[in-house]
């Protein structure tokens, strides 16, 4: 999906949440994702603290 965006000059919108928010954002756009919090396509949430939703 990602390639078929970048092909098309779109980027996919990722949110990031949990513990090493600033690391997976870093991540995110490296790998040629847009960071949007407040209007993602896309929501990651990483930890390990035992959050639900």
């Amino acid at each position: 999906m990602a390639r078929l965006l970048r092909a098309l000059g779109l980027k996919m919108k990722v949110a990031v949440f949990g513990k090493e928010v600033r690391k997976l954002k870093k991540k995110v756009e490296e790998k040629g994702f847009e960071y949007d919090k407040e209007n993602p396509d896309v929501v990651i949430c990483y930890g390990g603290d035992c959050t639900s939703f």
